[in-house]
């Protein structure tokens, strides 16, 4: 498949996805909804690829991803609930300038991850240009290169963090929190 049938493809089984969750979910079986989409045409085989395919380009990979929303003029996704749709985001995020990632500390071993994270991000001049919820422990961002403020607040624990996006150089930003009110357990 060419990029163009491949990203049609991502395209209509993205609204497919979006118009089952509106029309009250996907039922019992996220195949079904898959097996729904009509697959295109094959084309003849190729040599050898330059690249490994993107795991986050394939189909049943787009069918995982989030939508993309809007805040102001700045578009953005959230999630990563579950280790499939977790998977696709990490996948994904190369291809988005800056990349939040929002887990609670655990008294003893690994930090959890956190939802539910209220993110307001300003730019230099202390516009405001993308507030959100995530709805998981990732929020992707498409942001111009320049500088920023990111607030996240968990539990009324809010923290603030500067950076800087630069062109085709995509940022992860680890933000985590110390445990509190039962957020993190030593399970």
């Amino acid at each position: 498949m060419n990029k163009r049938t491949v990203e049609h493809v991502i395209t209509w089984r993205r609204m497919a996805l979006t118009t089952a969750l509106a029309l009250g979910g996907l039922g019992s079986n996220l195949a079904q909804a898959q097996t729904q989409v009509p697959a295109p045409a094959a084309e003849p085989p190729k040599a050898a690829a330059a690249e490994p395919a993107d795991p986050a380009s394939t189909p049943a990979s787009a069918a995982l991803l989030p939508a993309v929303r809007t805040s102001g003029q700045t578009q953005y996704l959230t999630g990563g609930v579950g280790q499939d749709e977790s998977q696709v985001i990490k996948a994904e995020s190369r291809h988005w300038p800056l990349t939040l990632e929002f887990a609670v500390r655990a008294p003893q071993g690994r930090a959890q991850f956190a939802a539910g994270v209220d993110v307001q991000i300003s730019n230099a001049a202390g516009q405001q240009v993308l507030k959100a919820r995530s709805e998981g422990p990732f929020l992707l961002a498409k942001l111009a290169p320049g500088h920023y403020t990111v607030q996240a607040t968990l539990a009324g624990q809010s923290q603030q963090k500067p950076v800087q996006i630069e062109k085709d150089k995509p940022l992860r930003l680890l933000i985590s929190w110390p445990p509190h009110n039962g957020q993190a357990s030593s399970e």
